[in-house]
């Protein structure tokens, strides 16, 4: 059985929990929180972000703000948290790139997930979609297939080492077909050059691809989750068009700096797992063509080494070796 479909199974199909017991944490919160998103403004996971810092606030009572460290495909905002002060005022709303996949590929990495990191909460998780160029002559995934049998086809990504490269390398493995990576320093030019035909395909997450879909410039042909996304019920996921078993996806959680006392911990985890049962927040995350979660700290520590263990066979896949 493999452990990551099941973990995320058994998290996607587990309530949010809405209460904790409250923790007395003395002097916690004495100053605003600093909430670390790796990645660039206007991207899901900074607007994610920004949304349960702000319903984290009246139950904390006390500023939480959102600072974009980008660079470095995750690396500089994950370092930055790692080294920070171990007391609950600094956070990192993480995602599986910088925690999942960087490990795998990164031999001089500046930070130790097991070393560095206190697991909270997992926030959410979105789907991330294999979209072709409108011209392209492949109306489906079998479409796809056949085409890529006959000529030589290429996808865009937001970057080497991503997820969304992961996905695509898996994708092409699985499918038994080969497939030239063309990746860019993030999703913006990715997605613009697949719109306008430089590459033949994409794979990147929903939000970024539906208004290419909506002006006819892109098509989606499936998504990469075990289930079919919310935002987009009419797309089929790739395990039901032939690759059964494909389950990939973004996700975001919240981690602290190791050693960071447990009343504190405690706290934050209660006020995030509320914040993201919010119905404004499990909106906003629809609105990304994500899912809100929750969960305890253990849950997402497991959470966390199955899907280590899963991105093993997308690493093989991409021939990637760690440098």
């Amino acid at each position: 059985m493999n452990p990551g479909r099941t973990g995320r199974r058994w998290l996607l199909a587990a309530p949010v929990v809405l209460a904790a017991p409250r923790a007395q944490a003395q002097g916690f919160p004495d100053r605003p929180l600093r909430l670390v998103v790796a990645y660039a403004p206007g991207g899901a996971a900074d607007l994610m972000a920004r949304g349960v810092a702000q319903h984290m606030q009246p139950r904390l009572g006390v500023p939480v703000a959102v600072e974009n460290r980008s660079g470095g495909t995750g690396a500089i905002g994950a370092q930055a948290v790692a080294q920070a002060a171990a007391d609950g005022h600094t956070l990192l709303f993480a995602s599986g790139t910088e925690i999942s996949v960087q490990p795998l590929v990164q031999k001089a990495l500046p930070y130790d997930v097991d070393r560095d990191f206190t697991p909270i909460t997992l926030c959410g998780i979105t789907p991330i979609v294999l979209a072709v160029h409108a011209a392209l002559p492949a109306a489906d995934l079998p479409g796809l297939v056949a085409l890529a049998r006959r000529r030589s086809l290429s996808f865009s990504s937001s970057g080497s080492g991503t997820i969304n490269h992961l996905t695509g390398e898996l994708f092409a493995a699985r499918a038994g077909v080969r497939l030239l990576h063309v990746p860019y320093r993030g999703t913006g030019q990715a997605v613009t050059d697949a719109a306008s035909g430089q590459v033949d395909m994409i794979f990147a997450g929903l939000p970024a691809i539906l208004p290419l879909v909506r002006s006819g410039q892109l098509r989606i042909l499936a998504v990469s989750t075990a289930r079919r996304s919310a935002a987009a019920p009419e797309v089929p996921t790739l395990a039901e068009l032939g690759l059964p078993g494909f389950d990939m996806s973004n996700w975001f959680a919240l981690l602290a700096p190791a050693g960071t006392p447990a009343p504190a911990l405690a706290r934050i985890g209660e006020a995030a797992r509320a914040a993201t049962a919010e119905p404004e927040v499990r909106a906003l995350f629809a609105r990304l063509g994500g899912e809100a979660l929750g969960g305890s700290a253990a849950e997402l520590r497991g959470f966390i080494q199955a899907e280590r263990a899963r991105l093993a066979e997308a690493v093989t896949a991409a021939g990637l070796q760690p440098g």
